[in-house]
């Protein structure tokens, strides 16, 4: 559940810039690095499927919250991830409430940068006082994720200080640089790909046996190829 948690908080942003960028919406930078093929994966497959009945595992939990956070929702997402009986098993007097209100702080920042993400392009401008009402975040909080977002060039746009208000700007690629983009996309599936075979041929650590020893217990241990195991 940790894993899983942490995973989506960390690429529910990163593959909302994806689609942006493929979308021809996003920013020119650099393409977001994966940090978790394991759950992008389960991802890929629950976005692929037809119908998606109520969660019940707890991967199923968490990749319905990644879905509600890849749309800004972080009350849903919070319910299905604050809803799991993980949290009950923290020790200590009070510890799973403050581990509970942390992680609620994690999705509404990661929801707005998400939110950020997905839909600045259909804005001109967004208030300060908006955000901080639709995320319920203190102004001082949701006025620095924005800053940060504004300095790494991860959103185009400059603060209106007298209003509060966050200027956008809609940046649409060149010609020369949309062909880079999508040469750059293309290599990156083209390595990822033969990752995956050459971990198939070669007997390495691919996604099947990341999915085995992580359902073993086996946390970040992986498997050489003399079969033993190493830390």
């Amino acid at each position: 559940c940790c894993h899983l948690t942490a995973a989506m908080l960390l690429e529910v942003p990163a593959m909302v810039v994806e689609e942006a960028r493929a979308a021809g919406r996003g920013s020119t930078n650099q393409r977001p690095r994966v940090t978790s093929r394991h759950f992008r994966k389960h991802m890929d497959i629950f976005s692929r499927q037809v119908f998606t009945g109520p969660p019940e595992s707890t991967r199923d939990h968490v990749l319905c919250a990644a879905r509600a956070l890849s749309l800004g929702d972080w009350r849903t997402c919070g319910d299905l991830i604050l809803g799991l009986d993980v949290w009950d098993l923290i020790p200590g007097e009070g510890e799973k409430e403050r581990v509970r209100a942390m992680v609620l702080d994690k999705i509404k920042a990661e929801a707005l940068r998400t939110y950020l993400f997905a839909y600045a392009g259909a804005y001109d401008a967004l208030s300060l006082d908006r955000l901080e009402a639709l995320f319920e975040l203190p102004r001082a909080t949701a006025h620095g994720l924005v800053s940060k977002m504004l300095i790494n060039r991860e959103l185009p746009g400059a603060w209106d200080q007298p209003t509060s208000t966050v200027v956008l700007k809609r940046l649409e690629p060149t010609p020369v640089q949309a062909l880079a983009i999508a040469y750059a996309d293309k290599a990156a599936l083209l390595v990822d790909s033969n990752e995956r075979l050459l971990d198939a041929r070669a007997g390495g650590h691919g996604y099947k046996d990341d999915r085995r020893d992580w359902q073993d217990g086996g946390g970040g241990n992986w498997k050489n190829r003399d079969g033993g195991r190493r830390d």
